[in-house]
């Protein structure tokens, strides 16, 4: 027969091996976690934007000068990828990539629509040096980058500068500026082919 004390013991012991099991967490994370975390990315969201801003995160030169070094690098995937030469042709308005065609001993417009033609934004000037030379650019309407599809046909632009089948880029240099300022964003090829963006200079 068990005592009052017996049982008054036993339940003691019974609690206590149940309270880590009561004390225990479900994992998660609880609402007010939540709205924290959420005002903490908000708050860095917001301070990204601002200081691309102030950094010239809406300058079209820098932007252009971005979206020309993801398309030369594009470029080069695809020269290595088909082992043929690809060029681009540059003027004041805008550029074009061509693909040499061995069968034609001659450069064919591309029909892709990563490599299409495009303008510079209003306001960005371009100067090219090709292996440390100037090179001279117009923006005659003959000269400028068609808005129509590529039709694969030989073309009588010759491109100044691009990437070949082993993924070498021409020596070259490309600075995109705001017009009538000396300083601009500079895109060119460093010794190992990496192509390098660089904050505005003057030269």
């Amino acid at each position: 027969m068990t005592s009052a004390t017996g049982i008054w013991r036993t339940n003691i012991r019974s609690a206590k091996r149940r309270l880590p099991v009561l004390a225990r967490r479900e994992p998660g994370f609880t609402l007010l976690e939540m709205l924290v975390v959420t005002a903490v990315i908000g708050l860095m969201t917001a301070a990204a934007v601002l200081s691309l801003r102030v950094l010239g995160g809406d300058d079209p030169a820098k932007r252009s000068a971005q979206q020309l070094q993801q398309k030369l690098l594009a470029a080069r995937e695809l020269a290595e990828l088909e082992q043929r030469a690809v060029g681009l042709y540059i003027n004041q308005d805008g550029y074009e990539f061509f693909a040499y065609s061995v069968r034609f001993g001659a450069w064919r417009s591309f029909r892709n629509r990563t490599l299409a033609p495009d303008r510079w934004p209003e306001g960005v000037e371009i100067d090219l040096f090709i292996e440390g030379r100037v090179a001279l650019i117009n923006e005659d309407s003959e000269s400028t980058p068609r808005d129509s599809v590529a039709n694969g046909m030989p073309s009588e632009r010759v491109p100044q500068l691009g990437v070949a089948a082993n993924g070498e880029f021409t020596i070259f240099e490309v600075k995109l500026r705001p017009s009538g300022s000396m300083a601009g964003w500079v895109l060119r090829p460093d010794a190992n082919s990496a192509l390098q963006l660089i904050a505005p200079v003057t030269r």
